[in-house]
């Protein structure tokens, strides 16, 4: 036997299945065939015919089969008594089992009802049951989608920040590099322009030197050309006192030659 709902196997007498918990509805038993008896004249009928073949009344309730028995009819009161207490009995055994089936139909029936609203019930349960699940499928789901979300948005800004840090270092590299390559250049300027007042200051004083070279030399060619004109101021000088003194002497001579060729003239 199976569930009618998860089609599940059943174990024998088994009031609720074990895998969905829906009622097991046990199938109701095969009632023997019950032969029917027309309501007007007792005919008794074929089971399942819906008219009576006696007197073609429609026959409806269900009866039970109540053996239909001839009584002569006699003309004493008495048998007439007797055969109206038996009818009566008669009439009275079949509102009884027509009650007790009336009774038993509804019993039947509240059962069936009873069956069918623990169904509706059981099946409401699974429904609701199955939209609990699914409703905690959903918010499951969306709890994965947002965790999914949250984690790529962490990501998302992680990878941001990483980047952010990275252009971050990136441009204090830069500005580190410039700043270190600006230095290196004010240091270079400055070296250059040191450079450049040492080798000015380095013209200045070779050139002072040479100045003061030449002014020395200058001073010494003057002093050498004040000494050579002295010199031969002195020369001169010594020239013209030696030729005077040789004029002079000349002149002694001269003199003594005369006074000596006087003297001698004189002599004569």
């Amino acid at each position: 036997m199976k569930c009618s709902n998860c089609n599940a196997e059943l174990r024998e007498g088994a009031m609720f299945c074990g895998s969905c918990g829906t009622r097991v509805v046990q199938p109701a038993a095969e009632a023997p065939a019950k032969r029917l008896s027309c309501p007007a004249c007792g005919f008794i009928a074929n089971p399942g015919a819906s008219f009576c073949r006696n007197c073609g009344t429609k026959l409806g309730v269900t009866q039970p089969v109540v053996e239909k028995v001839n009584y002569e009819v006699s003309s004493s009161p008495l048998e007439e008594e007797r055969t109206v207490r038996i009818s009566e009995l008669r009439r009275a055994e079949e509102a009884r089992l027509a009650e007790e089936a009336r009774r038993a139909e509804e019993a039947r029936l509240a059962e069936e009802a009873r069956l069918a609203e623990e169904a509706r019930l059981a099946e409401e349960a699974r429904l609701a049951e199955e939209a609990r699940l699914a409703e905690e499928a959903r918010l499951a789901e969306e709890a994965r989608l947002a965790e999914e979300a949250r984690l790529a948005e962490e990501a998302r800004l992680a990878e941001e920040a990483r980047l952010a840090e990275e252009a971050r270092l990136a441009e204090e590299a830069r500005l580190a590099e410039e700043a270190r390559l600006a230095e290196e250049a004010r240091l270079a300027e400055e070296a250059r322009l040191a450079e450049e007042a040492r080798l000015a200051e380095e013209a200045r004083l070779a050139e002072e030197a040479r100045l003061a070279e030449e002014a020395r030399l200058a001073e010494e060619a003057r002093l050498a050309e004040e000494a050579r004109r002295a010199e031969e101021a002195r020369l001169a000088e010594e020239a013209r006192l030696a030729e005077e003194a040789r004029l002079a002497e000349e002149a002694r001579l001269a003199e003594e030659a005369r006074l000596a060729e006087e003297a001698r003239l004189a002599e004569e």
